[in-house]
């Protein structure tokens, strides 16, 4: 449930089109939550800028497990609020914001280290390098394809990008 709640807020909050209803909701100023979504989407753009210029400069990000120590506040808050109200799905959110955490520094940890790369972190940098609208679900491929914006990253850009995990591509 949780990767479910992570792929959405992913999907319609960091990467709606201005011109989607979506946004439009989300983000009007009579909507009380628009600074907060403003703040998360701004956050998540800037992760994507800095992958992008630290894989030009041939560098490894700066990553603090993902998410700023705001961020991390703000899931603690929230999940102080969801024990109050659905312990099940608070305890699903302390079990899977930890192993997602972990999956997605990996993927900027192990882009340029020359070892191989698993399946589902190509998954994860085809999602910031070639197309941000597909793979949501950030490391978590079958969610993608639970809702339909899971696409494989083509032989030739995995080729072409790291020629190192070709061999490890599905």
């Amino acid at each position: 449930m949780s990767s479910a709640a992570f792929y959405f807020i992913h999907r319609v909050v960091f990467h709606s089109h201005k011109t989607s209803t979506a946004y439009k909701i989300i983000f009007n100023k009579y909507n009380p939550l628009a600074s907060l979504a403003r703040w998360g989407r701004g956050i998540h753009l800037n992760h994507h800028r800095e992958h992008i210029q630290s894989k030009r400069r041939g560098e490894l990000e700066e990553l603090n497990m993902f998410f700023p120590w705001r961020v991390k506040l703000l899931v603690a808050l929230a999940l102080c609020v969801g024990f109050a109200t659905s312990p099940a799905f608070a305890i699903g959110s302390v079990l899977f914001f930890p192993f997602y955490s972990y999956r997605h520094t990996a993927v900027h940890r192990l882009w340029n280290s020359g070892k191989p790369l698993k399946p589902w972190m190509l998954h994860h940098l085809y999602h910031h390098e070639k197309d941000p609208t597909v793979n949501h679900s950030g490391t978590i491929p079958f969610i993608d394809k639970i809702f339909g914006t899971n696409k494989n990253p083509p032989e030739e850009w995995v080729n072409k990008n790291y020629p190192d995990a070709a061999s490890s591509s599905p």
